[in-house]
């Protein structure tokens, strides 16, 4: 675990601040939602539609395996599957016990020590994953204005066009912003050969365009996994209301900058549902199943798989 030794202490303790902070939140929701009392609620729950948004789930999963080992073929360097499973799945378990999603930097650090990729085409594979991912996840939500106008609506479309503006600032000035990285980074290797004058290495447009694709439709699997989720329990809301409502608690998990948005994007997810008319007990109920087949049970394969591939990296260190 050498690499993830780069949170300074008083990081180190904001971190678990945060995350006791987001644990409670989570109990907050749960105690207020009656679902404590109601648990025959999960039971509603038709099984047929838990199945299909299981294989949604892991149709994500793959999806973003096939979109790190297409960037990685990219950036001239042809993967195994297997390596592109044990990377990605691995990024689960660090990118989200870790603030602002910084242990998905392990990649890079992966790829260096196991095909020995320099480390800015490394974080420049990963820029390009978050931040397509994150685009796409505030144009759904700018959707809101089409359908929900009123004061909230049009302060989030405000919020949202704010936000996309400085993101494409960001694409066409990352230097400024990645260098950061390559700090950490250093930090982990303890070298002084890495320059501290990050360039992120663009990609012609063609795989641009496709790195989009796959991160679209790896997040429509997501948009589709919580609409079977509230279907299964006998609600119905149009995909494009459970788009963007998704796309709205992820916003909010990655403001609260919490470890893996415990507590906000429960909270704001389960609110939300209530506005558009499901009961706070089924509302918990199907953001917490959602919850348990995506996030959580992504966390437990990341950090079993993430053993293999530290172990795996300590058997090379040593040939």
């Amino acid at each position: 675990m050498e690499w993830l030794k780069i949170l300074p202490m008083p990081k180190k303790y904001l971190y678990i601040v945060l995350f006791t902070l987001g644990l409670a939140i989570l109990f907050y929701v749960i105690c207020n939602s009656d679902i404590i009392t109601n648990i025959p609620v999960f039971f509603q729950l038709n099984l047929y539609f838990l199945v299909l948004a299981l294989i949604f789930s892991l149709a994500n999963i793959f999806l973003k395996i096939v979109r790190w080992k297409y960037l990685s073929r990219t950036y001239n360097q042809q993967i195994f599957w297997v390596d592109a499973a044990i990377v990605t799945i691995s990024s689960f378990f660090y990118a989200n016990i870790t603030p602002g999603k910084i242990g998905d930097l392990f990649k890079a650090y992966y790829m260096k020590r196991k095909y020995g990729l320099d480390l800015q085409s490394g974080i420049s594979m990963i820029f390009y994953e978050r931040f397509f991912e994150i685009v796409i996840l505030f144009i759904f939500s700018l959707l809101i204005l089409f359908t929900r106008v009123d004061d909230t609506s049009i302060i989030l479309l405000q919020l949202t066009a704010l936000i996309i503006g400085f993101l494409i600032v960001f694409y066409y000035k990352s230097e400024l912003f990645l260098r950061h990285a390559v700090k950490i980074l250093i930090k982990v290797k303890k070298s002084t050969n890495l320059s501290y004058q990050f360039i992120l290495q663009k990609i012609p447009l063609m795989p641009v365009i496709i790195t989009f694709i796959l991160s679209l439709t790896s997040l429509l699997f997501e948009f589709g996994r919580l609409w079977l989720v509230i279907i299964g329990f006998g609600y119905y809301i149009s995909p494009l209301d459970t788009a963007i409502l998704f796309s709205l608690s992820i916003i909010f998990g990655l403001i609260s900058q919490i470890p893996l948005g415990i507590g906000v994007m429960e909270g704001s997810l389960s609110v939300m549902l209530e506005k558009l008319g499901i009961p706070a007990s089924f509302s918990i109920a199907i953001v917490l199943v959602d919850r348990t087949i995506s996030m959580y049970l992504a966390l437990v394969i990341g950090f079993i798989v993430s053993q293999f591939s530290l172990l795996e990296m300590i058997t090379d260190q040593e040939k």
